[in-house]
C-alpha cells in the first residue's frame, strides 16, 4: 500500500536540465523531491525511503542497461501501492506491455506544469490543480 499521506517523491531522470525542472515545480507545488539521475541509485534511494514515498517519477530510458521499467518493478516490489508515473520520449508505446499495473505515462515532449498536475492531481485528490 502507498504511503497517501507523503508528500516525498522519487524522481529519477539522466538529463540534468529536464530533472532539475521538474524538482523545482515539483518543490513548488509542495512537494519533497529526492532525486536519483540512474537506476542504480534509484533503487537505493527506494530501499533507503520506501516506508515513506508518496510516489516514484521515471524516466524510462536512463541511459544504463536497467531502465524505468525496472524502477518501477523494483518500487512496486517494495510498496505495491505505490503511484508511478513513467516519462518518455520513445518508450509510451510500450507502455501497455512494460508498465506497472495502475501506472501513468507521460509522452516527451509534454508542457512541464502539465506533470506536476497530474501527479497532484493523483497523490492529492483534493488540491487544486
Amino acid at each position: 500500500m502507498s504511503n497517501a499521506d507523503s508528500n516525498l517523491v522519487l524522481l529519477v531522470e539522466d538529463e540534468v536540465l529536464v530533472c532539475d525542472l521538474l524538482e523545482e515545480a515539483l518543490r513548488d507545488r509542495g512537494f519533497e523531491v529526492t532525486v536519483a539521475r540512474d537506476a542504480s541509485a534509484a533503487i537505493v534511494l527506494l530501499d533507503r525511503f520506501k516506508s515513506e514515498l508518496g510516489g516514484l517519477i521515471t524516466d524510462i530510458d536512463l541511459g544504463s542497461p536497467m531502465d524505468g521499467w525496472s524502477v518501477a518493478k523494483a518500487a512496486r516490489a517494495l510498496q505495491p501501492g505505490l503511484p508511478v508515473f513513467y516519462m518518455s520520449g520513445s518508450g509510451a508505446p510500450d507502455w501497455p506491455a512494460n508498465g506497472v499495473a495502475n501506472s501513468t505515462m507521460m509522452a516527451k515532449p509534454f508542457p512541464l506544469e502539465r506533470l506536476v498536475e497530474v501527479v497532484t492531481a493523483q497523490l492529492r485528490p483534493g488540491a487544486a490543480a
